[in-house]
């Protein structure tokens, strides 16, 4: 996320290449992220200026080196999942939460709903066998229990 740059944004969604994936041509799978309202709003909220910045957060800057570029990257993961345990806490889920842990959820509701074919493409993997791998890391009961707490109904949520 911190890495993303304007040039990759269109009116309703933007692409990008996973870091990890980068350097490994036969994994530089492409994924796609729908613009909706919220997300738009996060990206005017704390956005950068697009005259100003080729960068879409006010992470990272043209230039840096890159081992100053992967601490960046560190220290800011490390304040989102901060935040995420913030609201997890104020919403009375009880999980050990985290970027990662998001990926996991979004993946796992997605089994319930969406082919595994385009799981793996939102998630940026080669081969759907990864995919596969990937969805049997958690185990079902544990799935259900996070998607209790991930679908509560907004009347349900405590502030």
């Amino acid at each position: 996320v911190f890495n993303h740059k304007w040039e990759n944004i269109d009116d309703d969604h933007f692409t990008f290449i996973r870091k990890k994936n980068e350097d490994r041509p036969t994994a530089r799978v492409p994924i796609s992220v729908v613009i909706d309202d919220d997300l738009r709003a996060i990206i005017e909220k704390r956005g950068t200026n697009p005259e100003e910045s080729e960068f879409v957060f006010p992470i990272l800057k043209r230039g840096i080196p890159i081992e100053k570029e992967v601490l960046l990257v560190k220290n800011a993961i490390f304040k989102v999942n901060k935040y995420l345990k913030r609201i997890a806490k104020n919403v009375g889920v009880t999980q050990k939460i985290s970027s990662y842990f998001a990926r996991h959820s979004y993946s796992n509701i997605m089994m319930e709903i969406a082919p595994i074919a385009q799981i793996s493409r939102d998630l940026g993997h080669t081969s759907i066998q990864t995919t596969q791998n990937y969805l049997d890391q958690l185990p079902a009961a544990k799935r259900v229990e996070n998607k209790k707490h991930l679908l509560r109904k907004p009347a349900e949520v405590v502030s």
